[in-house]
């Protein structure tokens, strides 16, 4: 074990630059490659604005996943945010979430108590993923005059929601994953209107998201990988709609991008000294 531990410590800093930079040229070759389709975007101030509030909603989006390992672990704020950025680092390289899981369950030395509420967490996020996923499915234009099967749905969701959270530690922690899924929705909706997507009704266009995001779910995958993956998804739930079929996969390369690849690279690159400044961490 002490053999290990000199290893890590020799290899610690050059591992982590290795990784800003190898972050640092994924990023930039991935946002050239987006930027390919960018010709057919009509861009003005306001859109650019509405693009950093999607980018500042990226950092609510990890804040309440960093709270909910908070309120499971009942750790400070600033331990919680290093074991939660550490294991999205992780899944640049680990598929299906397993790097995650197993950062979290190695954070510290209570590991079978880590490994289930990393379980947990994980299962509280999927609820609304399936819950939404599956009614926007039920919604979908193919499935007009299953009346019977949108109502037989509908109580199903309803049923699993109710036994979910009849248990008082799931409620905070169903309702944060709840309200991080929100955030993903209005990231999507703001940036099907900032790059110009307007072959889909907005009223419709949470079916298509939801059922986007529930498919994706449940296809394990590297991070390194993950905008190949969304592309073939992009293709595969909105061929419908051709003419956007370009921008709406630049839509979800964006999301990834600004969700993932960005906090990932700015974690490695700070670390957590700003969150000295905070009075709830």
């Amino acid at each position: 074990m002490k053999s290990i531990l000199k290893l890590y410590k020799v290899i610690e800093k050059p591992l982590k630059y290795a990784i800003i930079v190898a972050l640092f040229l994924f990023t930039a070759y991935k946002l050239q490659s987006v930027s390919v389709h960018l010709s057919k975007i009509e861009l003005n101030f306001s859109k650019y604005l509405l693009f950093i509030f999607v980018v500042a909603l990226a950092g609510a989006n990890w804040y309440l996943e960093v709270k909910k390992w908070q309120l499971l672990k009942a750790i400070p704020l600033k331990s919680a945010a290093n074991t939660v950025l550490n294991g999205l680092v992780a899944n640049l390289f680990i598929p299906g979430g397993v790097g995650d899981i197993s950062y979290r369950t190695l954070s510290d030395s209570d590991n079978k108590s880590n490994f289930f509420k990393s379980l947990h967490n994980a299962l509280a996020q999927f609820l609304p993923t399936v819950l939404v996923g599956t009614m926007g499915f039920a919604f979908l234009p193919f499935f007009a005059g299953y009346n019977y099967l949108k109502v037989i749905m509908s109580l199903v969701i309803l049923l699993v929601v109710v036994l979910f959270l009849s248990k008082n530690n799931n409620r905070d922690i169903a309702w944060l994953s709840f309200a991080r899924y929100a955030v993903f929705m209005i990231q999507c909706y703001l940036l099907f209107y900032i790059f110009s997507v307007h072959s889909i009704p907005y009223l419709d266009l949470w079916k298509y998201i939801a059922l986007f995001f529930l498919i994706r779910t449940l296809i394990p995958s590297f991070l390194m990988v993950e905008l190949g993956v969304r592309a073939s998804l992009s293709i595969l739930v909105f061929g419908a709609f051709e003419n956007d079929l370009g921008n709406i996969i630049v839509i979800f390369s964006t999301l990834l991008i600004v969700n993932n690849y960005l906090p990932a690279l700015i974690f490695k690159t700070f670390g957590l000294s700003w969150l000295k400044k905070l009075s709830f961490s």
